[in-house]
């Protein structure tokens, strides 16, 4: 059984690796995979999920060796109901070693927006989650599988963005509650879980997130590359 997999915001914040790639070699004096002893393989790398993702998913890249091919959707996999609609497009017909798999944000919205009526219940999210993970060991039987967390929202500036619009609201508690079910159910299912929202809060949220409440300026779609090429990592060598 995999223990939840977390590295500490004080290892990332002294370390600052942005990999920049310039002839092949990685800049701030690291050496280039091709000067070590060890022969790298690369591995196809999948990542799946919402706007979070998007922000961090180009720079995911930039910090793992050379040869690592990580490849998303252009857009935005949305809920858990959309992610497995789309499975084949995005799973079965995208040859992976590794899915980071991350979904929860678009589930917890509550529509219409007064209400406490959740896009996705907490039995059809935790159905859903458990048939994608099925779906892509069905597709790919050797293929590592990784749960992310969904990271936090600040609920009064998040709801406070859609009451113009009056389309949906999110909270705080139905993060944490989905992030409890999910866990549970991938920990049973020995699914090693890269915890996003832990991370997250042990960070400074004012320097890192947006004024919406939800999504990361870009420092902080680069501490997330760092933090999800971190747990990557670990199935890569």
């Amino acid at each position: 059984m995999f223990q939840n997999i977390f590295y500490g915001m004080s290892s990332i914040k002294n370390s600052r690796r942005i990999f920049l790639k310039y002839s092949g070699s990685i800049a701030f004096g690291l050496l280039s995979p091709s000067a070590l002893s060890v022969e790298w393989k690369g591995k196809n790398i999948t990542l799946l999920g919402d706007s979070i993702r998007l922000g961090y998913q180009p720079y995911v890249g930039l910090y793992l060796p050379e040869g690592n091919n990580v490849w998303g959707p252009e857009g935005n996999t949305q809920h858990t109901v959309n992610l497995l609609a789309n499975a084949p497009g995005w799973i079965k017909n995208k040859p992976a070693d590794i899915v980071h798999l991350n979904s929860g944000l678009h589930d917890i919205k509550n529509i219409p927006y007064d209400s406490r009526r959740k896009l996705v219940s907490e039995t059809l999210y935790v159905e859903n989650i458990e048939r994608i993970i099925k779906y892509i060991h069905y597709c790919w039987p050797e293929c590592m599988v990784i749960w992310a967390t969904t990271t936090p929202v600040d609920e009064e500036k998040a709801n406070a963005a859609h009451q113009k619009a009056g389309d949906f609201t999110r909270y705080h508690e139905d993060v944490i509650r989905y992030n409890e079910l999910s866990i549970d159910l991938v920990n049973r299912l020995g699914v090693p879980v890269n915890d996003l929202y832990k991370f997250v809060m042990g960070a400074d949220k004012e320097k890192i997130m947006k004024e919406d409440g939800v999504h990361f300026n870009d420092f902080g779609c680069q501490l997330l590359a760092e933090q999800v090429a971190d747990t990557l990592q670990v199935f890569i060598e």
